[in-house]
C-alpha cells in the first residue's frame, strides 16, 4: 500500500478548537480569522467558503493540510448568531479534517493494478509526507496514535457508533460541549472512495 500523513504535527489540536464553539456563524468566523484562515472580500471583510476543500491561506494558498467544510453554522429562522436545535439547522454542519490518506490495491476497471501516483494529485497534497512503502500495520499505528491522542484530550469515548453517513469501517466518538468529536477510518467520502483516510469529524451535536 501507499500512505500520506501530514507533517504538522499539531493537526488534532486544529480540529478540536472547532469543538470547543457554539455553533453560531460569528463564533465559527472568528475562529477562522484569529488563525488566519480565510480570504478577504472586495470591502475587506472575512470569506470564509462553504462545501470547498480549504487550505488556510499562504503564499500558493496550499500550507499542506485541509478542511472539509460543511454548511455555514447558525439557525436558518433565528438568525447566523444563534445555536439551535432544530435538527435542519444541524444537519451537514461541521469539518472534517483528514489525518492520513492510504491506497489499499487500487485498480483500474479491468483489474489491472494502479500506481498511487495515478490516483492522488501530488500538488494538493503539499506538506504532507509520502510514504509510498508503507504497511497496513503502518496504517493501523496511525490510527491507534490518534486515538490516544484524543483520549488525552477529551477523555474516554461515549458508547455510540459514528453517524451511518461518515460510512465508517471503525470510528469512535466524544462529546464535548456542544460538538461530537468523531475518529473513522473508512473509504474516503468526497471522491467515490477511490482510497481510505483516516480522520477526525467535528459537528455539532443533535441537542445542543
Amino acid at each position: 500500500m501507499a500512505m500520506m500523513t501530514p507533517a504538522d504535527g499539531q493537526w488534532l489540536d486544529r480540529a478540536l478548537q472547532f469543538a470547543g464553539l457554539t455553533w453560531t456563524y460569528p463564533a465559527y468566523e472568528d475562529l477562522f480569522v484569529r488563525n488566519g484562515w480565510h480570504l478577504s472580500g472586495r470591502d475587506g471583510e472575512p470569506v470564509i467558503l462553504e462545501m470547498e476543500t480549504w487550505p488556510p491561506p499562504g503564499e500558493e494558498r496550499d500550507e499542506g493540510w485541509h478542511l472539509w467544510i460543511g454548511n455555514h453554522p447558525g439557525c436558518e429562522e433565528e438568525g447566523t448568531e444563534v445555536a439551535c436545535a432544530h435538527p435542519g439547522c444541524r444537519e451537514d454542519r461541521g469539518v472534517l479534517m483528514p489525518l492520513a490518506y492510504g491506497a489499499f490495491e487500487v485498480t483500474e476497471p479491468s483489474g489491472e493494478p494502479l500506481p498511487p501516483e495515478e490516483v492522488w494529485e501530488f500538488d494538493a497534497f503539499t506538506g504532507w509526507r509520502w510514504q509510498p512503502d508503507a504497511t497496513e500495520d503502518d496504517w493501523a499505528s496511525a490510527y491507534r496514535a490518534a486515538e490516544e491522542a484524543l483520549r488525552a484530550r477529551l477523555g474516554e469515548p461515549v458508547p455510540r457508533p459514528p453517524d451511518g453517513e461518515l460510512e465508517a469501517e471503525r470510528g469512535v466518538v466524544w462529546e464535548y460541549g456542544d460538538s461530537s468529536v468523531t475518529l473513522f477510518e473508512g473509504a474516503e467520502l468526497l471522491h467515490d472512495g477511490q482510497y481510505d483516510w483516516i480522520c477526525v469529524e467535528v459537528r455539532p451535536r443533535d441537542t445542543p
